[in-house]
């Protein structure tokens, strides 16, 4: 036992206590590399010389085959996986996620034409959906209008009917019986026959509520070779018989469907845990090999990779093979329901559900990315043939629908990163469809991706800590990604202090607002033109992509008015603000500064930023377009700010008001100050109050006289200080400067030169000059120099002037 009690002796025994332990602990983090690189090398080796990935994927795909949820092949192949993980010495069990009332197994399927040529059909039909009574033979017949249906409905008795519409996967029935089908049982026609393209894409009905009203209408989606050619022989008055054999046979529930659970027990934090994920179920016209069949196996092989090479994780390693995640990621949702106590203790999510192209590289957030650096070195170093790397992604976004099962952990907060599979299988030519088969597995790029996640699964296991949370995940907003030729640039918008303008840009990209120039429904900016490009300044957008016959439409069929917060600021690249053509004309163009532009700040409504992307920003070229706008909102807050039109325009109104009122207030303020400090002022014709402080001499000047002037001013509702320049135009300071004024041809404003035109040599006024006879509705800047705070005098500005002729 260590004596940690202070001696004399100038430290030395101190010192040497802590140099001691401070060499225990290196030794144990030491040996703790040690054993990862020690295993990390077992695992490449088990990888190249005993890899049995493809011996998962066969048993998955050609012994069990499709296994759609509430099929015994499903629960067959739970069961099975259950046992393999325990033969690994993991701890494993079936966890209940639901039931389904009636379950499903699919048998095997025939059709043929008979007449009046023999030809074997190539169809499918949905999971859930009616099978044959043996052997049916009938009439293929053209489904009656309904105007002719009452006259016709005798002839399909006993008929196959050929319906219109092209499949895209969905029964005819997937939640209720309609009236259609109703009305064909009711007929007597044996079952109806849709269009499909190849691959035929078939997916499920859940209609089926009870074993006492099980389907009976087939419902078959047939090769559109095939269909046309039935559909013309009818048309071209010939019979055609056709014949169906379909073995679709339903079972009594309810049905329980698990995920399946494996925990190899962590040796220093059992209690904190990496995931390796993937969907044991899919569809059944098929085998379900690629979708998820690839995903599981390689799960499968990770963790038998990582048992074999008998490697000892710091932290639990937990497989997760969830159920139902084609029904919504029901198996996946139920586990992190019912497991949120221990979500924080999740380090990372591995979820695999992208097809069977190689595992080549992972992508993480950047406050991520340093602590995988080592992880991923061996996997960057090991001459994988396919390679790896990796790379950096946007943080997680809590936000959408979901297409995968990572999904359900991202919405609650825990890290789940993209794996990325490169090769030449098109996942897409075989999603949901007749060709999900074993042979669309590609055997060497499945290899790889077992290794890469083995590796990555023992790594972060064997960190020293829980991967960091803090700035990999969106912070709770609305966002608004544009898609442009250039790359994608993502917005995060400002809408609980600029609801109003907020409103409209997420309305328009929505297409919720009703804008007299695209149809409600369809999104106003898709195609804009980035159509004002200035360097240093801004980049401008927001223009439909429409033109009528005389010319551009440059935005919707409103304006509204400036919504200003002072909490936003256009000192940086990267501010999201509306462009306009003076105060309170507000539509549907937007911009983005590419710099300090402080100056614009009160004239122009900001509501947002560029969050992500400003590399892009700074890409874009005038004509270049926007191809797409798409928001996305994370929070309860953001999902419940869903613009409509009537909401818009509710907060138009009450803008309309405000600004109203407020500019009443300012006719009131100004008249209350030219009162209380003009007093006994004369005014102009135009309506310009000022006082004669020094007569001059001689007479009113004529047109074309050189003289002599300057002059200190204000904006008077800001208080804001100006002086002339030696160019005549107001700057910064509170001393003007001399400069020549050519009577009737020099322009400062039309209340300036109204004035001088009436002095006369050595005269000096105080004047205050109504906005609308200054610089009104627009605004005056002056120039612009790089590194300076450009001056400006905002809109609807009433001027106060003092005036000295010189001579």
């Amino acid at each position: 036992m260590f004596n940690f009690e202070p001696v004399n002796n100038n430290g030395n025994h101190m010192k040497r206590i802590f140099i001691f332990i401070l060499f225990i602990q290196l030794i144990s983090l030491n040996q703790n590399f040690s054993q990862t690189d020690v295993f990390t090398k077992q695992i490449l080796e088990i990888g190249k010389s005993d890899n049995r990935t493809m011996y998962w994927q066969d048993m998955l795909s050609n012994r069990f085959g499709g296994r759609i949820t509430g099929s015994d092949a499903y629960l067959n192949s739970a069961e099975w996986v259950k046992n393999e993980l325990i033969k690994m010495g993991l701890e494993a069990e079936l966890d209940d996620v639901a039931s389904v009332p009636v379950g499903f197994n699919r048998g095997a399927w025939f059709g043929k034409m008979i007449t009046p040529q023999l030809i074997n059909l190539e169809f499918v039909t949905p999971s859930y959906t009616a099978g044959t009574k043996g052997k049916q033979k009938g009439r293929a017949v053209l489904m009656p209008s309904e105007k002719n249906y009452d006259s016709l409905k005798s002839t399909l008795k006993g008929a196959w009917i050929l319906i219109d519409g092209v499949s895209e996967g969905l029964p005819i029935d997937r939640d209720t019986i309609s009236l259609f089908t109703k009305k064909l049982i009711a007929s007597g026609a044996l079952g109806t026959i849709q269009l499909s393209r190849l691959p035929i894409r078939a997916l499920d009905s859940r209609t089926v509520k009870s074993f006492d009203d099980l389907p009976v209408l087939c419902d078959i989606k047939l090769l559109d070779e095939q269909y046309n050619l039935i559909k013309s022989l009818i048309e071209n008055g010939e019979e055609v018989i056709l014949e169906f054999d379909i073995r679709n046979h339903f079972k009594p529930g309810p049905v329980k469907y698990p995920n399946v659970i494996g925990v190899l027990k962590g040796s220093e934090f059992p209690d904190e845990y990496v995931i390796l994920g993937a969907h044991l179920d899919s569809y059944d016209v098929a085998t379900g090999s690629v979708d998820n069949g690839s995903g599981v196996a390689n799960m499968l092989e990770a963790i038998r990779m990582i048992t074999a090479a008998g490697a000892k994780p710091r932290r639990s390693i937990m497989v997760q093979l969830y159920a139902a995640e084609e029904r919504g990621l029901l198996g996946s949702k139920s586990w992190v329901q019912k497991n949120k106590n221990i979500l924080d203790k999740i380090s990372i999510v591995y979820n695999k559900d992208s097809g069977t192209n190689a595992l080549t590289s992972l992508l993480v957030p950047k406050v991520m990315f340093e602590p995988l650096k080592k992880v991923a070195e061996p996997l960057e170093n090991a001459n994988l043939k396919f390679g790896f790397k990796l790379a950096e992604m946007s943080p997680f976004r809590k936000a959408g629908r979901g297409g995968t099962d990572s999904h359900s952990f991202v919405m609650e907060g825990v890290p789940a990163p993209w794996l990325r599979l490169e090769g030449t299988h098109k996942y897409g030519d075989t999603w949901h469809t007749n060709l999900d088969a074993y042979d669309q597995i590609i055997p060497e790029y499945q290899e790889q991706s077992s290794i890469i996640i083995a590796v990555l699964a023992l790594g972060t296991a064997n960190l020293d800590k829980l991967l960091p949370r803090e700035g990999a995940f969106f912070p709770d907003g609305i966002y608004a990604d544009l898609n442009t030729n250039k790359g994608r640039i993502t917005l995060k918008i400002d809408y609980e202090n600029v609801p109003m303008t907020s409103a409209n840009f997420i309305g328009l990209a929505e297409g919720k607002i009703d804008n007299g120039v695209q149809p409600v429904g369809t999104p106003y900016f898709n195609g804009s033109i980035w159509h004002r490009v200035v360097a240093a300044h801004v980049i401008q957008a927001g223009k439909p992509n429409i033109k009528n016959s005389q010319s551009e439409i440059e935005g919707p069929n409103y304006e509204f008015p400036n919504e200003i917060y002072k909490g936003l600021s256009h000192n940086k690249a990267g501010m999201l603000g509306l462009a306009n053509g003076g105060p309170h004309t507000n539509g549907s163009q937007f911009y983005i500064t590419l710099g300090d532009r402080s100056y614009l700040d009160g004239n122009y409504t900001l509501f947002g930023e560029v969050f992500e992307g400003m590399d892009i920003v700074n890409k874009i070229a005038q004509g270049d377009t926007i191809k797409s706008i798409a928001i996305t909102r994370i929070g309860e807050k953001a999902n419940s700010f869903k613009p409509t039109t009537e909401s818009f325009k509710k907060m138009v109104a009450d803008a309309n008001i405000k600004v109203n009122a407020e500019f009443e207030k300012k006719k009131k303020y100004e008249k209350e100050w030219s009162q209380n400090n003009l007093k006994n002022s004369l005014t102009t014709e135009s309506g310009i109050n000022y006082i004669v402080v020094e007569r001059g001499s001689g007479n009113k000047l004529n047109p074309g006289t050189v003289i002599k002037l300057k002059y200190n001013g204000k904006v008077l509702i800001d208080k804001f200080n100006f002086k002339s320049s030696v160019e005549g135009k107001p700057d910064f300071g509170d001393d003007g400067e001399v400069f020549e004024y050519t009577i009737g041809s020099s322009k400062i404003n039309p209340g300036f030169d109204e004035l001088v035109s009436s002095m006369t040599i050595g005269e000096k006024i105080i004047a205050v000059i109504p906005s609308d006879l200054a610089y009104g509705i627009g605004s005056f800047y002056g120039k612009y120099e790089a590194g300076k705070k450009r001056f400006v005098i905002a809109p609807h500005s009433t001027l106060y002037y003092e005036i000295e002729i010189i001579k």
